[in-house]
């Protein structure tokens, strides 16, 4: 398992991460990193988007850098993409700088079948 950067497509599931204190706002007012994807041959995909002008856009980028190898990578998990989204629940999540949120992309897989 590994991580690249690459466009990962909201409408699908993915994880939103942001930065931010738990003790000063919440996730409105957290600042958006990252959007990570499904694995692709053993690689999760993730898009950055955080805008490069932020301050403390090194701090944060390399915090999410380190979650992302931490919770896909590093826990060698066997599933770790479940691992993540329980990993969304849990009190270390709340207390982290980095915030991750599972995001279904609900799309209606069957119908998407059909119209190719």
């Amino acid at each position: 398992m590994g991580r690249c950067e690459r466009s990962v497509d909201p409408s699908e599931d993915h994880f939103d991460l942001r930065y931010g204190s738990a003790e000063d706002a919440g996730w409105d007012d957290w600042i958006p990193v990252a959007r990570v994807g499904r694995a692709i041959n053993g690689v999760y995909g993730v898009d950055f988007i955080i805008n490069r002008n932020t301050p403390n856009y090194r701090v944060m980028m390399n915090k999410a850098k380190e979650e992302l190898d931490f919770y896909l990578v590093g826990l060698h998990e066997r599933d770790s993409w479940l691992y993540a989204r329980y990993h969304c629940g849990t009190t270390a999540n709340v207390y982290s700088t980095i915030h991750w949120s599972f995001i279904s992309g609900k799309v209606d897989r069957q119908s998407k079948r059909r119209q190719r």
